[in-house]
């Protein structure tokens, strides 16, 4: 409980959006997701998948994953994109594996899916925040460092994932208040303020 107040109250008081990504990137370390993509539109007019004037996209990949990953808009296709626009909380990655054993996964998924597993992202969670914003929808994956299973993952998910799921939730509405570096937001400081 005081390790969560603390992060918490951290995270809260963050001044910057690359402050308070690096202090979450540090927290997910240490339960064992060293590999993040954060993505969401912050808008009215657009979904998850869309691109627009207030795209947000932050990672803590190697640029040789996150590089392909974008440049094959993957960020629309994969599978887990699928499930963050039709609901809300948090996935295993089973969820993949099991959807591909009983041919669910379309042909793009499919090569995201087999891209993943080529540049060892294999094991993780991704969570929607689906209806958790008015203006915004998106999600995070937190990718497992390299040696766990989706089974190791699952069980610290059974161990801690309401902590996890909670925090994430926060830093998704923290980043909402803040500049992000490389936003395009049309809205000055204000009016920001006054549409909040």
């Amino acid at each position: 409980v005081q390790m969560l107040t603390e992060h918490l109250h951290r995270l809260i008081n963050s001044e910057s959006s690359e402050a308070a990504w690096a202090l979450h990137r540090k927290l997910m370390e240490d339960f064992g997701f060293d590999r993040l993509i954060y993505r969401v539109v912050r808008s009215f007019s657009h979904s998850a998948e869309d691109d627009g004037d207030d795209v947000v996209t932050l990672s803590s990949h190697p640029e040789s994953y996150f590089n392909g990953y974008m440049a094959n808009e993957f960020y629309r296709y994969a599978p887990t994109v699928r499930w963050t626009r039709e609901h809300a909380g948090a996935c295993s990655w089973r969820w993949v594996e099991e959807e591909d054993a009983a041919g669910r996964l379309s042909d793009v998924e499919r090569k995201a899916h087999a891209f993943n597993q080529k540049m060892g992202v294999t094991a993780g969670y991704t969570i929607s925040f689906l209806n958790l914003s008015v203006r915004a929808s998106g999600g995070i994956a937190l990718t497992a460092r390299h040696g766990l299973s989706q089974d190791d993952v699952d069980g610290i998910w059974n161990s801690d994932g309401d902590y996890i799921l909670l925090v994430n939730k926060i830093l998704h509405l923290k980043l909402l208040q803040l500049p992000v570096a490389g936003s395009l937001s049309p809205l000055t400081l204000r009016q920001r303020e006054v549409l909040e």
